[in-house]
């Protein structure tokens, strides 16, 4: 295994491992998420583009938003 394949494999297991990132005591991400959505204006049926911004728990909530 070359040093960037053990690299790679490091980072497969550190984040597979982290299932619970959203969850885990003290975190604030579900209220920083909230707070975010508050201030966004979201109408039903619009479409919503998510790059790279994280577990996804912004954008879960969004698409509930618009449906």
């Amino acid at each position: 295994m070359t040093d960037l394949d053990s690299y790679k494999q490091q980072l497969r297991e550190f984040y597979g491992n982290r299932t619970t990132y959203d969850h885990e005591q003290g975190t604030r991400h579900p209220l920083e998420a909230k707070l975010l959505l508050e201030f966004v204006t979201l109408h039903s049926g619009q479409k919503i583009l998510d790059v790279a911004t994280g577990t996804g728990l912004l954008a879960i909530a969004a698409a509930e938003k618009v449906g």
